[in-house]
């Protein structure tokens, strides 16, 4: 019967399990020390825009949050390829930089404040003077006196 206990991720990788999140931590290492290589040579300001991704076959990705920075990274590109081959062991022969706009938080929707005509302010009050009700007359006096023309 399988254990109940939660298991660390780390205890998964290091157990050999499941290769594939050996391979992913793999993955994200080589992205962090190309990132940082990366950082190297571009402008400061680019540096919370642009990320390298994955290196496969020679090619490098580079993932950037705008257009605008994606076209400064393509005129980057040869300086950023002559980096990487002074100080990465991987060859590196080509960039292709992908466009990923950040994920916006959803806007929560604003509300209207509901407003109460001239006319319906002035049915309330007609209503509130015609009702025996006086708890419920003050209340209906009390709503159309909510309307912005009372």
């Amino acid at each position: 019967m399988p254990s109940k206990h939660p298991i660390r991720i780390q205890q998964l990788i290091k157990n050999g399990r499941y290769p594939q999140l050996k391979q992913l931590q793999r993955q994200i290492k080589q992205s962090d020390n190309l990132t940082d290589l990366l950082h190297e040579i571009i402008p400061f300001a680019m540096h919370q825009h642009c990320q390298a991704g994955i290196l496969h076959d020679k090619l490098l990705v580079i993932i950037t949050n705008s257009a605008a920075w994606a076209t400064r990274l393509r005129y980057l590109t040869p300086q950023i390829i002559q980096h990487m081959k002074k100080r990465y062991r991987a060859p590196i022969n080509k960039i292709q930089v992908k466009i990923r706009p950040q994920a916006k938080e959803p806007q929560k929707p604003t509300r209207q404040a509901t407003t109460l005509s001239k006319e319906n302010a002035e049915l309330l009050k007609k209503t509130a003077n015609s009702i025996q009700d006086p708890e419920l007359a003050e209340a209906l006096l009390k709503l159309s006196r909510l309307s912005p023309h009372s």
